[in-house]
């Protein structure tokens, strides 16, 4: 072993460590199925609500939909609506003519999106930051 590679030593440590997290990972799985199912086969589904029936969505949108429905609201979510409300302020103060708050608050909003675009579950719901010229337009896909 002393006449392997330094870095050959570190990627064989690395992917034993990565083969025990999956190994952990698959344990920690197994055993969650396996509580479910013993849940299950004592009955523990039989009284729940809209057994058997598809989920009802209020909205077109299905992860946000099923989230609603559980009463789940994740952190990207919630940060979704922060930002929403953020440029709501942001567009009162740009009517109001206060353009020097508007340029800090401009930048607060868009390092609260990248946040948000970190946080998303899919890269397809990620959004641009804001620009000043096309703020109105911007606007609509956070409405």
């Amino acid at each position: 072993m002393k006449d392997e590679p330094r870095s050959w030593s570190r990627l064989k440590a690395r992917l034993e460590f990565e083969e025990a997290k999956e190994r952990l990972d698959r344990q920690v799985n197994d055993w969650l199925d396996e509580a479910v199912h013993d849940f299950e086969a004592k009955g523990g589904m039989e009284h729940v609500k809209g057994k058997g029936k598809p989920l009802q969505l209020e909205t077109g949108d299905p992860i946000n939909g099923v989230l609603k429905t559980a009463n789940v609201k994740p952190a990207w979510l919630e940060l979704q609506h922060d930002i929403r409300d953020s440029i709501r302020v942001l567009r009162v103060t740009i009517d109001s003519g206060a353009a020097a708050n508007a340029e800090h608050t401009l930048q607060e909003i868009n390092a609260k999106i990248a946040r948000y675009n970190a946080l998303v579950p899919h890269y397809s719901m990620q959004k641009s930051k804001l620009d000043p010229g096309t703020l109105d337009r911007q606007w609509q896909s956070w409405e």
